[in-house]
């Protein structure tokens, strides 16, 4: 099945709207234009046409989506961009929108839309309920027009457009490449959660081979990964970085403080509710023992209430036995 992704935070300079046309019009098998040239070099001046003649110059720049075929699904290049095109037509009509299709190690199509709608100079707001729209109505086309079933798949966002960079996180993602800025991403969520301080943090992330170097007098936290697990020739990321790259804003001083602050607050209400129920149960248990003993005090009473009767019972047979024993000295009733 298709995987359609939202290259979430997309840039808001005009240099990045010219990489990100420059990355997916480069290395592409086909392209197309929807509203605008077949030519990725004439896209970055189109798109700025538009923006210039609406007046809307400022914020967003573009918005970037990435549709990912499954070799099972057999989709041809033809099939991938006329699945764009219509991925367009269908949800973006009116904006201008360059197709790029890639073909390296899987079938997929970058489609960059224009964030400023050509006919009617619309400014281009996308809202969590409009991708989710947006997904449906692609996964429903895809499963009408090519048998192609839904399959549901975790969003990740990737929002760097460094080419490299981004080169090296799409296939992390899409490919299982493992990469060192996903693998630390991975790692300072874990130890993040795992974690009650900052020394404590930092304690983990060594363990895991990274190095952080966390100053309350500095303004960026640095981390350097160790050469052991060092997959590529970059050892040293930057905190702020890595929010910028994933879109996340746990991977900040702030934010990082702020969730080792709630795993304190988290274990002390645990330790809490423990404490509380320890205390219930005790209460509990002693009333179950109380009324253990309460019962074995009443055994007590019905034995020596047993014990009682049969030595009141043994009184009065002793007179008769007398008797008997008077009677038979005496030759009679033998």
């Amino acid at each position: 099945m298709a995987i359609l992704k939202a290259i979430g935070n997309t840039g808001k300079s005009k240099s990045s709207l010219r990489n990100v046309i420059n990355y997916v019009g480069k290395k592409a098998e086909v392209t197309h234009g929807i509203l605008c040239s077949n030519d990725y070099k004439k896209i970055y001046e189109q798109f700025n046409q538009t923006k210039d003649f609406y007046g809307k110059n400022e914020g967003r720049q573009y918005k970037h989506y990435v549709i990912s075929f499954d070799d099972k699904d057999n989709i041809k290049k033809d099939q991938a961009l006329k699945i764009s095109k219509d991925f367009i037509e269908n949800n973006l009509k009116g904006y201008e929108g360059f197709i790029a299709i890639h073909n390296d190690k899987n079938l997929h199509s970058h489609i960059v839309i224009n964030s400023v709608s050509l006919e009617t100079g619309k400014k281009y707001n996308e809202s969590s309920k409009d991708y989710a729209r947006i997904k449906d109505n692609l996964h429903n086309y895809l499963e009408q027009n090519y048998n192609l079933k839904k399959v549901e798949k975790k969003e990740k966002n990737i929002t760097s457009y460094d080419k490299n960079k981004y080169k090296v996180i799409e296939n992390d993602l899409t490919k299982n490449k493992k990469s060192d800025i996903v693998n630390l991403a991975k790692n300072y969520n874990n130890c993040l959660k795992d974690s009650l301080s900052k020394e404590d943090f930092i304690k983990k992330m060594k363990v895991k081979g990274y190095e952080v170097k966390w100053s309350d007098k500095k303004k960026h936290v640095t981390i350097e990964v160790d050469k052991n697990i060092l997959i590529g020739k970059k050892n040293k990321f930057r905190l702020e970085n890595l929010k910028k790259t994933f879109n996340n804003e746990v991977f900040s001083k702030e934010k990082a403080l702020e969730k080792l602050n709630q795993n304190r607050k988290a274990l002390i209400n645990d330790f809490e509710e423990r404490k509380a129920l320890n205390t219930k149960l005790k209460a509990e248990l002693k009333e179950i023992q109380s009324f253990k003993g309460k019962l074995e005090r009443q055994k007590v009473k019905i034995h020596e209430i047993k014990k009682q009767i049969v030595l009141k019972k043994e009184e009065k047979e002793k007179p008769v036995e007398k008797i008997k024993q008077r009677v038979y000295s005496r030759g009679f009733g033998r």
